[in-house]
């Protein structure tokens, strides 16, 4: 009976150790606000004057305070997070930017135009500048972090540089079940922003394309790397397969080829190590297990 107990824990134990424990870590933010647009890019030429707008919506039924800031921001992570700040970045143009108002009152459910000037200085460098009117809640129903208008200036010149690198191109090789997971690298090594486009083609061992998936728009800055990242769902996934991704950017078209495997082999394995239990049980504990059933047929027959 011990020997039993002892192996009756190892199958426990096994299926702890290969058993999947997910937690949800969910960052939920509820501004009540909506910015259209909410990034605006625009050619500019040195020593000249532009007038831009956007437009900021209150979605709540409450009234908002919000006090009006213009910061210079840079992207800090592959995944396009931005640091808002008052210092040089290299590619500064908070104070080319003056907003139409400091401060501003919205009504429950009101919608109103923020407008700007961008004045670019005689000497600006060429290439991308980057700069936020930022806003901040003056009451405290605005709970959640600052938010603004993401103004990206392309200072035209000759020696503007359009030019980017394909890093990388990432999936697991070997997949456990639906979601399957993808990533894409670009590297922007020029001066100027850029705006790739893309999509995912999936293929079976046979060649024969099963679905596709576009790659999110959004821009990739000066000095730095960009991830992007797409989800391909199916019930019942498993087998072998073959992504190709196709990305385009600064006229540029890049191609890329990969293959990956879909298996529970978590599942396989448990499997295995639950019937190669049950056989050490069999051998170690059969004469028991005869004896019991015999008793238990004898009764019966009674």
């Amino acid at each position: 009976m011990v020997k039993i107990n002892k192996i009756l824990l190892f199958i426990i134990l096994a299926f702890l150790i290969l058993g999947n424990f997910a937690f949800l870590n969910s960052n939920v933010q509820a501004k009540g606000l909506t910015l259209s647009p909410a990034k605006i890019p625009m050619d500019v030429l040195p020593g000249k004057k532009y007038k831009a707008n956007s437009q900021i919506s209150n979605t709540g039924d409450f009234s908002v305070r919000m006090k009006l800031s213009v910061k210079n921001y840079k992207v800090i992570d592959k995944n396009g997070a931005l640091e808002f700040t008052d210092e040089q970045t290299g590619f500064e143009m908070k104070d080319w930017i003056i907003p139409e108002f400091l401060e501003i009152n919205l009504k429950p459910f009101e919608t109103k135009t923020i407008n700007f000037i961008v004045r670019v200085p005689e000497n600006a460098k060429s290439g991308g500048h980057y700069g936020a009117i930022i806003f901040e809640g003056k009451n405290s129903e605005i709970k959640s972090s600052d938010f603004g208008i993401l103004i990206l200036a392309n200072v035209k010149k000759e020696e503007e540089i359009k030019k980017g690198h394909f890093a990388s191109f990432d999936i697991p090789f070997i997949g456990e079940r639906s979601p399957i997971d993808f990533a894409i690298k670009i590297e922007n090594t020029g001066n100027i922003h850029f705006l790739p486009e893309g999509k995912i083609e999936i293929f079976n061992i046979f060649g024969k394309k099963i679905t596709e998936a576009e790659l999110k728009n959004d821009y990739v800055y000066p000095s730095s790397t960009r991830e992007f990242t797409s989800r391909w769902r199916k019930k019942n996934l498993s087998g072998i397969f073959k992504a190709k991704v196709n990305v385009k950017y600064n006229g540029e078209q890049i191609e890329a080829t990969k293959f990956f495997i879909v298996f529970p082999w978590r599942l396989v394995l448990f499997g295995a190590i639950a019937i190669i239990a049950l056989i050490i049980i069999w051998k170690r504990c059969r004469k028991k297990i005869s004896l019991y059933i015999l008793k238990f047929l004898e009764k019966q027959a009674k």
